[in-house]
């Protein structure tokens, strides 16, 4: 059995050539298979536990910190919520921004192939046949501000992790097959691009908020065939091999001290350097103009309508925040009455709504739906209308109501979950450490506080008609009609 794009230029094998093959695989000689990998330890040696410099304590919401002398920090939540459920992550500012331009496709696949290397004397094969059975999961991301990674384990299993992330930040494995796996899968994303219509929606919104800046471009075959795997390694080095602006999160059915023994072993013995990185702001400015936008591509009789606002947020504080959430939920009970069940025009509308404090402090705030493409035009110009009404008018009590309770419903099913308070320490002790993490807990307080007029307001100062982003994504050949 043969599966294969149906391209033009592309030939299927002749049955010939595939009996050819399965002849030659059937005639070949074996060896005995020899699992080394499946008993070895993850680390040659198991380093000596460092002390712990430091302690902190957050009682209201149940946090234990600590640091470690290499200068990694450490804040644990032990929870009943999972049996067994922990979950790690960790941060450190910088990300592809200190990456230089050259490098920066580069950096674009580090954690890529890692993740296809393995670590240490593992390959990727390998070392998933030494953890068979153990209930352990780890990944690495390089993003524009920051580095990090993220796990999750088993209890039993929770050494298992950490010595696997000493190992991937100790000895990343440089493999170039792993890289030839990952190139690959790029050339064939990028060939076959040009043939998802939702690929160009998203260029056609990209090029309007970030204009021809370098690194906000769609790859090209050009870029990919350039690619450099040494280079690619030294990125993930680069931002992975200075751990002491690291802050490690673990939540989960754990308890503080057995924490403090894995990470005083584990993580208080990675490779620091001296001095701590901040990211770089690399952000082009932003679009204060109106964009509005035709794209055609595929044959599908659909069309998708995206509108949005992107701003700067004056005002990126707590209050802000939650007053941004409420607007947001509005809107997408405004969305669904007027698209959906007045006009019958999409099946799921949905609004979204998004602040940054990072680099620098943005907001975008819109509307996306699939429609009929004979539709999309009208449909757009309603949203529009919807949008006019609440920034002139605002929520009406009842909508404001329901927001509140929908926001206060997700809150109370999230106090629940591991997850969710893995974010929050990761707000409080990473993104926005000025903060007080206990101011959590009196969210629903200040929902409840936040009047139909505070949302109106923000609605008027997000909603600007003179930048406004409008793109439709017509099938190709459709001649689209007014509104």
């Amino acid at each position: 059995l043969v599966v294969m794009p149906d391209k033009e230029g592309l030939a299927a094998p002749s049955e010939a050539e595939l009996a050819e093959l399965v002849a030659a695989a059937l005639s070949g000689a074996l060896e005995d298979y020899e699992d080394a990998a499946a008993d070895a330890p993850l680390l040659a040696e198991e380093p000596e536990p460092a002390p712990i410099v430091a302690r902190e304590r957050y009682e209201a919401i149940g946090v234990e910190g600590f640091t470690l002398a290499n200068g990694v920090r450490v804040l644990v939540k032990p929870t009943d919520f999972r049996a067994g459920e922990v979950l790690v992550s960790a941060s450190s500012w910088g990300g592809t921004s200190l990456v230089s331009d050259e490098d920066f496709r580069e950096a674009l696949l580090a954690a890529s192939l890692i993740a296809e290397s393995g670590a240490g004397a593992f390959d990727r094969t390998s070392l998933a046949r030494r953890l068979a059975g153990e209930r352990v999961g780890l990944s690495f991301s390089l993003g524009e501000l920051s580095e990090g990674l993220s796990g999750s384990a088993e209890r039993g299993d929770l050494e298992t992790l950490f010595q696997l992330v000493h190992l991937y930040l100790t000895e990343p494995r440089y493999d170039p097959l792993a890289f030839e796996r990952v190139q690959d899968a790029l050339r064939s994303s990028v060939l076959n691009r040009d043939a998802v219509p939702g690929a160009a929606l998203q260029d056609a919104i990209a090029e309007a908020r970030f204009g021809d800046a370098p690194r906000y471009q769609p790859w090209t075959l050009a870029e990919v065939e350039a690619l450099e795997p040494e280079r690619v390694f030294e990125a993930f080095v680069q931002r992975f091999g200075d751990a002491d602006d690291f802050v490690f999160f673990v939540v989960g059915d754990v308890e503080p001290e057995a924490v403090e023994d894995l990470a005083a072993r584990y993580l208080g013995t990675l490779p620091t350097i001296a001095g701590r990185d901040r990211y770089r702001n690399l952000l082009p400015p932003l679009p204060l103009r109106r964009v509005s936008e035709a794209v055609f591509r595929g044959q599908d009789a659909q069309s998708v309508v995206h509108l949005r606002f992107d701003g700067p947020l004056f005002a990126p504080e707590r209050r802000t925040r939650y007053a941004l959430a409420l607007l947001q939920a509005v809107l997408d009970v405004k969305i669904r009455q007027d698209i959906r069940e007045a006009r019958a025009g999409a099946y799921s509308p949905n609004a979204f709504a998004n602040s940054q404090e990072h680099p620098s402090s943005r907001y975008s705030l819109g509307v996306q739906f699939t429609t009929d493409p004979e539709r999309a035009a009208e449909l757009s110009y309603a949203t529009l209308s919807v949008l006019e009404a609440l920034r002139r008018d605002g929520p009406s009590e009842a909508e404001l109501a329901t927001a509140k309770a929908q926001v206060l419903r997700g809150y109370e099913e999230n106090l629940e979950r591991n997850a969710y308070w893995l974010s929050v320490l990761e707000r409080y002790f990473f993104l926005s450490p000025d903060e007080d993490p206990a101011s959590v807990l009196s969210l629903p307080e200040v929902v409840e506080g936040i009047g139909a007029e505070d949302v109106r307001s923000l609605a008027q100062r997000l909603i600007v008609p003179e930048r406004r982003l409008e793109v439709i994504l017509y099938p190709e050949g459709f001649a689209p009609a007014a509104p």
